[in-house]
């Protein structure tokens, strides 16, 4: 529906190149600023959380499973839904509840909470932080358009000269990763190696360029163009 323009949701303008283009520039503008103020306390500070503080132990608490239901039904995330609404409503005697799921189960709850009504007003269907970082990143990866042809792929290649045909590479991280990121349990091999990565892109540009230039990403991106223009 939504890619038909027929949906209530009207997305579809979401989907125009220049939807929003201002807003979006302001904000990768923002984020630059916001990594490279980071910076100044050290490389290793990039991977840390806003505030430095770690967090008090989180407390697991776990049910029993439902089995035999999948996320892909309705019928058995209905089913899944029906035995957290007990638990939720009786045992523990709440009114409302946050209900996570992965990008698939998500779906199915918010649409059941749409059409059900008043039958799911106890619960709000939320979406897996995690499960949205995994996915995200190996679509940042993907090999025809993503980091790996820009960036990685270059770094991880190797460098051979004598060998046929020649292997061009940087050579400096061989077998890191792989070109193709087939499975969301190598998330901490692939995750690990673009922070690392990231650090010493910061650490890199904080080096090479003037201080001024950097907090200007806009005039340094035009500049970098130029001088490729150019031949430089």
């Amino acid at each position: 529906m939504w890619h038909t323009g027929s949906s209530p949701l009207q997305v579809l303008h979401a989907f125009d190149p220049e939807y929003g283009l201002a807003e979006m520039r302001d904000h990768e503008v923002s984020l630059w600023r916001f990594f490279f103020g980071i910076h100044k306390k050290g490389t290793l500070g990039l991977l840390r959380r806003r505030g430095g503080q770690a967090f008090a132990r989180s407390k697991l608490c776990f049910g029993n499973p439902v089995m035999d239901a999948l996320t892909g039904a309705y019928v058995d995330v209905d089913e899944t839904l029906s035995v957290i609404r007990k638990y939720i409503l009786e045992t523990l005697g709440m009114r409302l509840a946050v209900v996570w799921g992965d990008q698939q189960s998500y779906s199915r709850m918010l649409h059941l909470s749409i059409a059900g009504g008043t039958d799911f007003q106890w619960m709000i269907p939320a979406p897996g932080e995690f499960h949205f970082i995994v996915h995200a990143l190996m679509a940042l990866h993907k090999k025809e358009s993503g980091w790996w042809a820009a960036l990685v792929g270059w770094v991880c290649s190797p460098y051979d000269e004598q060998s046929e045909p020649p292997k061009n590479g940087g050579g400096f991280c061989c077998g890191a990763i792989d070109e193709k990121w087939d499975s969301v349990e190598k998330y901490n091999q692939y995750g690990g190696f673009y922070e690392g990565l990231i650090c010493a892109v910061v650490e890199y540009l904080q080096e090479v360029v003037p201080a001024w230039l950097l907090g200007m990403p806009t005039v340094l991106v035009k500049l970098l163009e130029d001088s490729e223009a150019q031949g430089e």
